[in-house]
């Protein structure tokens, strides 16, 4: 099993402050049609379809689609983990209310390992608001797993330096790597009172949650812009459109009255019958411009943005 204290994550405060958007991945115990994938481990299978494993997992989304051989199987066999710890990361991904204190820790250790980013995510806001694990617990397991988004987000939660006391860990600080002795010092400074030129991790937290409201200000304002043109495009398109509808129903009359006309000659006398031939004419001619200027108003909405 791959050592999860030396991966390294790419998020950061404000990925964990942000909600996660989850994708399910439903699994069966029992085949059917809609499964095309088996996950065997130690003879326990797991039937779950493919292409939201691959969805969800960097892992298997290189194992199902890269150039090697499990990509071309149906049944995968899986021995670094048991299979209650395959039916938890299952669960996980399932959305299912599954996490507690006790299984809270090989959860994020699968999610880790099998790369499946959101519900590692989704796991470390659990871990932080909803965990009963005291904070120095959270703490440390956040030092094992090198959960570096996590850690600052819970030294802020120390109000005091009791606080501060209670979150080092039971082995002492020798053992602490240098963001979270940065961030321990940096808050007890601030306890103290002690100015320093650099922010401390309430601060920092603070400074992002800044950034993404003014980054989504930005969005929202060019958001706005490009309604704003697409509606008055679609008022110009709604005026043509009346005026190729107008058009339209002139010439489906001037044809109208063009058969009617021609019913007619055939049925009079000769002296009346070049005074309907001139009235045809006439009608001709107006619908030959009626339907050119249909044309060319047809063009011109084939050039323009409908919506």
């Amino acid at each position: 099993m791959a050592d999860s204290s030396k991966r390294e994550h790419d998020y950061d405060e404000d990925n964990l402050l942000a909600p996660v958007k989850r994708k399910k991945v439903s699994y069966r115990r029992v085949d059917d049609e809609s499964n095309d994938v088996i996950l065997n481990v130690q003879g326990v299978k797991f039937y779950v379809r493919k292409d939201q494993l691959i969805e969800s997992s960097t892992v298997f989304n290189t194992m199902l689609t890269g150039p090697w051989k499990e990509s071309g199987e149906k049944e995968l066999v899986i021995s670094d983990f048991s299979a209650d710890d395959i039916q938890l990361l299952l669960r996980v991904l399932n959305a299912e209310k599954c996490l507690n204190d006790n299984n809270i820790k090989r959860a994020l250790q699968m999610l880790d390992f099998y790369g499946c980013l959101d519900a590692l995510k989704y796991c470390q806001q659990w871990l932080l608001n909803e965990s009963k694990m005291e904070t120095s617990k959270k703490l440390e397991l956040a030092l094992k797993l090198n959960l570096d988004s996590l850690k600052p987000l819970l030294v802020v939660n120390c109000d005091t330096i009791v606080d501060i006391a209670k979150i080092l860990p039971e082995d002492g600080v020798d053992n602490l790597d240098e963001l979270s002795a940065k961030l321990l010092l940096l808050q007890t400074m601030s306890l103290f009172g002690l100015r320093n030129k650099e922010a401390t991790p309430g601060e920092e937290a603070v400074g992002i949650i800044d950034q993404k409201i003014m980054k989504l200000k930005e969005q929202m304002k060019v958001c706005q812009e490009k309604l704003e043109f697409f509606q008055k495009k679609k008022a110009e398109n709604m005026k043509l459109e009346s005026t190729v509808s107008k058009l339209q129903r002139e010439c489906d009359m001037l044809t109208k009255d063009i058969e009617r006309r021609t019913e007619q000659i055939e049925h009079v006398a000769e002296d009346q019958r070049q005074v309907l031939i001139n009235y045809r004419a006439i009608s001709m001619r107006d619908l030959e411009k009626k339907q050119e200027r249909l044309n060319k108003l047809k063009e011109h909405m084939a050039n323009t943005i409908i919506i």
